[in-house]
C-alpha cells in the first residue's frame, strides 16, 4: 500500500513539474471557514470565465434567496420572542440582511468571474494539449489511464475507510436500542430474510440484497433449489417493502397476499440491482452498493467507489475493444463479435433495454471524438457535445416526473386503503355494539362482561396484544380462564362479521361499477389493477434512477478511455471507431421471442393460417417471432395474473430504443 501511495505520488510530482502548475495553486483554493464564506465560497478555483460567470449567478441568486428569507422569519422570529418591540427589531434586521446578502453574494460572485477570468488563457493552453483537470490535485494533468487503474484499483479499501461500529443488527429500530417488539400473524417472510418482524425498510432492503446475491441462480448452477429460494426471497422482498402489503401480510399472514400478484423476482432484482452479466459494462449499480454495505458509507467512501467503478469499466472497455485495435479483428469481424455478445446479453433479465442504454452512450461518445478531428473546427463534435448536454437534462427531469408519480400513486393507494378499512371497521363496531345491545337487553343479568371490557378485548384483538383481566390474586383464576375464552370468542365474531362486512362492501362496489361477474372475482381484479399501476409508477422511478446512474458511469469511463494520453492519437481514434461500432451494435439488439405456438400470429395451423399464401416475400417473413414485450407490458401481466377475469390494462405501445434514456 504504501508503496503505491508512493508511486502515485511520484507520478503526480511528474505530471505537477510537466503541466507548470506549481503546488503552490492550490493553497488560494482553500474553505472560506464559517460564516458568509461557506454561503458563498467555493472549494476549488474557477478554471474558466465560464464557470466564474456560472458562479457569480448562483451567488447572486443565493444572496437574494437568503436575503428575501431573512426578511420574511426575522419579523416573525422577533415578535415571538419580544412582542411588537421584537417584531420591529426583527423587521429591521430584516431589512438589513436583504441588502447586505445580495451585495455580499454579488460581490463573492464577482471575485470569482474574475479569477475565472484569470484562469482562462491556463485552460485554453490545457485543452489545446488534451490535459485533465485532476480534482485531488486541483491542476491540470496528462491523464494516463493506466496510472490510474494502478493505484485506484489496488487500494485497500478497508484501510482507507475502515468501518465505524453502528450497532446495526437484525430487527433494531436503530441506534437508539431494540425496537417495540412486533407480533405478526405469520413470520415467514421475516425468517427468510433473517429479520424480526420490528425490522425497518433499511434493514428489509440490506438484507433482501444480501440473501438474494446468495441464493441467486447464477451463483448456485449445480443447486436444483436455487431458483425455488430465490422466488421466496423476491416474494418476500416485494410484501415487506411495500407498507400497504406488509400490514394486510402482518395481519392476515400469506392468505391476504397472493403471490401470483407479484412480479418475477429475477427480473425484479434484475430490474433494482442490476445483473452480474452486465457487471463488467456498468459496474455495480449505486443502489446495489448501497444496499450491499455492512455499514455506514461516508460522502468520501461513496465518491471512491464511484470513481473506482468508472475507472474499472473504463479499464474493461479498453479490453473490449482492444482486438479492433491492435489490428487482431477486422472492422466486420469485431462487428460479429459485438452481434453475439449483444445477442448473448439481450437474453438476460432487462438485457435488451441495458443493451440501448450503454449502446446510446458508446456510440454517441465515439462519433463526438471522431466529430472533433473531422475537421479543423471540430464542429460535429460540439454539436454532438451539445446533444449529449439536452438529454442529460432531458433525463434528470424524466427522473424527476417518474419520482413524483410514484410517489402520488402510493399516496393515492394509501388514502384509498385507509378509506376502505375505515369504513370497514366503522361498519363492523356498529355491528359488534348492535348484537352486543341485544344481547343485553335479553338477558340483563348475563353474566357477560361488561361493555367496557368487551371493547377492552376488541381492542385486544385488534392490536394483536394478549388481553388480561384485572382483579384480585386467589380468586382470580377462573375469571382468568373465563376471560381468555371470551376474548377467542370476541375474536371469531369479530373474523365472522369482517368477513361479512368485506363481502357487503365488495358487492356494493360491483353495483356501483355496474359489472358483472362473481365479487371475490370482481374484488380481485380491482385490487390486483390498483396494485398494478402502483408498481409501474415505482419500478419505473427505480429504473429511470438506474439509467441517469449507468450514463454517468459509462461517460466518466469513455471519457477516461479516449483521453488517455498514455497512447497515441491514432490510437485513440482506433478506440472511437470501436465504440461505434458497439455502441451501434448494442442499439441494434432485440431479445428474440419464441417460436410462435399453434393460435399465434404467424404460425401455421389453427387461427395462424399457413405460411403458404402469405403474399410476396411472406415465407420468412410471415414466420418471424412478434414482437418483443416490454418489460412494462411483462410487469402488467405479472402483477394482473391473480386477477382471473378482471379487467386487463392495455399494455403500452413498445417504445423505441431512446425512450429508455
Amino acid at each position: 500500500m504504501a508503496a503505491a501511495d508512493d508511486s502515485r505520488s511520484e507520478a503526480t510530482a511528474e505530471r505537477t513539474n510537466e503541466t507548470g502548475n506549481a503546488g503552490g495553486q492550490v493553497d488560494d483554493d482553500e474553505d472560506d471557514g464559517p460564516g458568509l464564506g461557506a454561503l458563498f465560497g467555493y472549494s476549488e478555483r474557477p478554471r474558466h470565465f465560464g464557470q466564474g460567470a456560472w458562479r457569480m449567478v448562483k451567488s447572486v441568486g443565493t444572496g437574494v434567496a437568503a436575503g428575501a428569507a431573512t426578511l420574511v422569519t426575522a419579523p416573525i422570529a422577533g415578535a415571538r420572542e419580544g412582542g411588537a418591540k421584537g417584531f420591529c427589531t426583527g423587521l429591521g434586521l430584516g431589512l438589513v440582511g436583504a441588502v447586505v446578502l445580495p451585495v455580499t453574494g454579488a460581490v463573492y460572485g464577482a471575485t470569482e468571474m474574475v479569477r475565472g477570468a484569470a484562469n482562462t488563457p491556463e485552460a485554453i493552453k490545457a485543452q489545446q494539449d488534451d490535459l485533465e483537470w485532476d480534482k485531488d490535485q486541483k491542476c491540470y494533468v496528462a491523464y494516463d489511464l493506466g496510472a490510474e487503474a494502478a493505484w485506484v484499483l489496488e487500494v485497500d479499501m478497508e484501510a482507507k475507510f475502515p468501518k465505524q461500529a453502528n450497532g446495526q443488527g437484525n430487527g433494531q429500530g436503530g441506534s437508539g436500542g431494540a425496537a417495540a417488539k412486533k407480533t405478526v400473524k405469520d413470520s415467514e417472510y421475516y425468517d427468510v430474510l433473517g429479520l424480526a418482524p420490528e425490522a425497518s425498510p433499511t434493514e428489509i432492503k440490506k438484507a433482501y440484497y444480501k440473501v438474494a446475491r446468495t441464493c441467486h441462480p447464477d451463483k448456485n448452477p449445480g443447486d436444483p433449489t436455487a431458483a425455488a429460494k430465490f422466488q421466496k426471497v423476491g416474494a418476500a422482498y416485494q410484501v415487506l417493502s411495500n407498507p400497504q402489503l406488509r400490514e394486510k401480510y402482518d395481519k392476515g399472514g400469506k392468505d391476504d397476499v397472493k403471490e401470483g400478484d407479484l412480479m418475477d423476482p429475477t427480473a425484479f432484482f434484475a430490474m433494482v440491482f442490476g445483473s452480474d452479466e452486465f457487471e463488467p459494462l456498468v459496474g455495480a449499480l449505486k443502489l446495489a452498493t448501497s444496499m450491499g454495505a455492512d455499514h455506514e458509507v461516508s460522502n468520501e467512501e461513496s465518491a471512491f467507489k464511484q470513481r473506482r467503478r468508472e475507472v474499472q469499466c473504463a479499464v474493461n472497455l479498453r479490453d473490449l475493444v482492444d482486438p479492433f485495435v491492435r489490428g487482431e479483428l477486422d472492422a466486420e469481424g469485431f462487428e460479429a463479435s459485438m452481434t453475439t455478445r449483444a445477442a448473448s446479453l439481450a437474453l438476460t433479465p432487462f438485457g435488451e433495454e441495458l443493451l440501448h442504454v450503454i449502446g446510446y452512450v458508446y456510440d454517441l461518445a465515439g462519433q463526438k471524438q471522431l466529430g472533433r478531428t473531422s475537421d479543423a473546427l471540430g464542429l460535429k463534435g460540439h454539436l454532438l457535445a451539445l446533444q449529449q448536454k439536452t438529454h442529460i437534462v432531458g433525463n434528470q427531469a424524466t427522473v424527476l416526473g417518474a419520482g413524483a408519480k410514484a410517489w402520488w400513486s402510493q399516496r393515492a393507494v394509501s388514502k384509498e386503503i385507509e378509506k376502505k378499512e375505515a369504513r370497514k371497521q366503522q361498519r363492523v363496531n356498529a355491528i359488534l355494539e348492535q348484537n352486543e345491545a341485544l344481547e343485553a337487553a335479553a338477558d340483563p343479568s348475563s353474566s357477560s362482561p361488561s361493555p367496557s371490557t368487551q371493547q377492552q378485548a376488541r381492542k385486544g384483538v385488534d392490536g394483536q396484544q394478549e388481553y388480561e383481566v384485572g382483579g384480585g390474586e386467589a380468586s382470580q383464576g377462573k375469571k382468568e380462564e373465563k376471560s381468555a375464552e371470551e376474548v377467542a370468542a370476541l375474536e371469531a365474531e369479530r373474523k365472522v362479521v369482517e368477513a361479512l362486512v368485506e363481502a357487503e362492501m365488495a358487492a356494493e362496489e360491483v353495483e356501483k361499477l355496474g359489472q358483472e361477474g362473481g365479487t371475490e372475482s370482481a374484488s380481485a381484479a380491482t385490487s390486483a389493477q390498483t396494485q398494478a399501476t402502483f408498481m409501474v409508477k415505482m419500478l419505473e422511478a427505480l429504473w429511470h434512477m438506474s439509467v441517469l446512474d449507468i450514463e454517468a458511469t459509462l461517460r466518466q469511463a469513455c471519457h477516461k478511455l479516449l483521453h488517455d494520453k498514455s497512447v497515441g492519437k491514432e490510437v485513440i481514434a482506433q478506440r472511437a471507431a470501436a465504440l461505434v461500432i458497439v455502441g451501434q451494435e448494442f442499439l441494434k439488439a432485440e431479445c428474440e421471442q419464441h417460436e410462435p405456438q399453434p393460435g399465434e400470429a404467424g404460425a401455421s395451423g389453427e387461427d395462424g393460417g399457413s405460411d403458404e399464401g402469405a403474399g410476396e416475400g411472406g415465407g420468412e417473413k410471415s414466420r418471424k417471432a412478434p414482437k418483443k414485450k416490454t418489460w412494462r407490458d411483462h410487469l402488467k401481466e405479472q402483477v394482473n395474473s391473480g386477477a382471473a377475469g378482471g379487467p386487463s390494462p392495455q399494455p403500452p405501445p413498445r417504445e423505441s430504443s431512446n425512450s429508455n434514456r
